[in-house]
């Protein structure tokens, strides 16, 4: 039985021991030497962070991210840790909001190319190889070879690429659909994009239009910055994006502080194919919050059936929390599944109208039968779970007093916090368009006295 998307905690940005750049990263001794003690500490640090997914990234580079697949299981991290390569690029034709903000001129825009975690230190290699700048002198430099030329003895880069050359040295290793193998990220920071009109605010509009497919909200103010990139309106990206979080951690103490309310939960596998999800559902795919999304009517959520061995192939079905589908071909027990689901949970005594074996049947099945919900609970025969089988369906729609009384029963015996806030919800919006209504028939009622006069 296949489960539906569930909630995962990914952080999209985070550093590693032997980072090109500001390595903070130390041993519990506050030394940098033991590189395999500090690498060592850095998993420990990420097995509590207690995320599933991490970006781990580098400055033009994915060595970090190779020698952390390596070496995992003897430096201790969890197997159940998914990584995601992430390589920080900084290019030189676009204006920074830093730069125009704080008259940075030496500010450059980030842009972070995450890439599927599949990909092979071979593609990383020909992508580096094929990003290239020029000298002065006319010799060309790639980011590959010459990586430390590029980056000068104070850790600042000496040449930066452009946005033109980072979309050909993707074309030229993945094709022209490699969009399939990488999503573009870049932060709603300093570091991001000028959007304000001038300073060459047409440039970086297009390039996100075209080119960026989510958003690395800011820490101190995430929620912020999801709201407003999930706007359609006054959006200065031109169009919704997906906010994601990231502690750009170059040091242990960054990963222990991380604010957990800014955490970021996905709700898709942990694989290329489920982040993708969030550029085409920004909204409900992610959430920037502290604890796991999950449903508040805990009790009404049924999380599994334990089935007796002999009838059933499958002994344990676990249900997801949000819609489930039950496929199958003529009696293969979709019926009798949904059946039992309803005699253990709520003791209905009949399923069929005219189908007294099948009631037996039913109730024989579910002796030795376990539901558990989801705030722990198991059936007991007192939770109001009643399935319809489709002859009792018909009845009820042919009949108009039937139907009504069942929809009215249905609807007063829903309770809880949800169904309260619907109805708050509906007596404020038909309180909203009553006003409007009076207001109009107000301005019509001048018009026409108006109109008289």
């Amino acid at each position: 039985m296949c489960s539906m998307s569930k909630w995962h905690k990914w952080d999209l940005h985070i550093h590693t021991p032997e980072t090109k750049m500001h390595d903070g990263f130390k041993d519990k001794n506050g030394s940098k030497s033991n590189k395999d003690a500090i690498w060592k500490r850095y998993c420990k640090a990420l097995n509590s962070y207690n995320v599933d997914v991490l970006g781990i990234t580098d400055y033009f580079s994915a060595d970090n991210f190779f020698k952390l697949q390596k070496n995992r299981k003897r430096w201790g991290l969890n197997n159940t840790i998914v990584l995601f390569p992430n390589i920080e690029t900084r290019v030189a034709d676009l204006v920074s909001k830093k730069r125009v903000d704080s008259k940075k001129t030496t500010s450059y825009v980030n842009i972070h190319i995450i890439f599927q975690p599949e990909v092979t230190e071979k593609e990383i290699d020909k992508f580096l190889s094929y990003l290239t700048v020029t000298r002065a002198d006319g010799k060309c430099l790639n980011f590959k070879d010459d990586l430390n030329e590029i980056i000068e003895r104070d850790r600042q880069f000496a040449y930066l690429p452009t946005t033109s050359s980072l979309l050909k040295a993707l074309r030229k290793t993945f094709g022209e659909h490699y969009r399939e193998n990488v999503l573009l990220m870049i932060p709603n920071s300093g570091d991001g994009i000028n959007l304000k009109d001038g300073n060459g605010s047409r440039n970086g509009k297009d390039f996100v239009m075209g080119n960026i497919d989510f958003l690395q909200a800011r820490t101190n103010c995430a929620q912020k910055d999801r709201e407003y990139a999930l706007k359609k309106e006054n959006n200065n990206y031109g169009r919704v994006l997906a906010s994601v979080t990231g502690c750009d951690a170059h040091d242990i103490e960054t990963i222990e502080k991380f604010p957990t309310e800014s955490s970021t939960w996905i709700k898709a596998d942990k694989t290329f194919e489920g982040l993708k999800q969030i550029t085409y559902e920004p909204e409900t795919r992610v959430k920037i919050q502290e604890l796991k999304p999950q449903k508040s009517m805990q009790t009404k959520i049924i999380k599994s059936i334990d089935l007796p061995r002999p009838y059933f192939n499958k002994n344990h079905l676990v249900f997801s929390e949000g819609l489930n589908t039950i496929i199958g071909g003529r009696s293969s027990g979709k019926s009798i599944l949904l059946s039992i689901i309803a005699n253990i949970s709520s003791d209905q005594e009949n399923f069929k109208l005219s189908g007294q074996n099948y009631n037996e049947l039913v109730h024989k099945l579910s002796e030795n039968c376990r539901l558990t919900f989801a705030d722990g609970r198991t059936g007991n025969g007192t939770d109001q779970i009643e399935f319809i089988y489709q002859d009792g369906l018909q009845a009820i729609a042919r009949d108009s007093q039937k139907r009504n009384k069942f929809l009215q029963e249905t609807l007063t015996t829903i309770k809880g916090a949800e169904i309260e806030k619907v109805q708050t919800k509906e007596e404020s919006f038909r309180k909203e368009k009553r006003e409007e209504m009076s207001k109009w028939t107000e301005k019509l009622r001048l018009i026409d006295q108006n109109g008289e006069l």
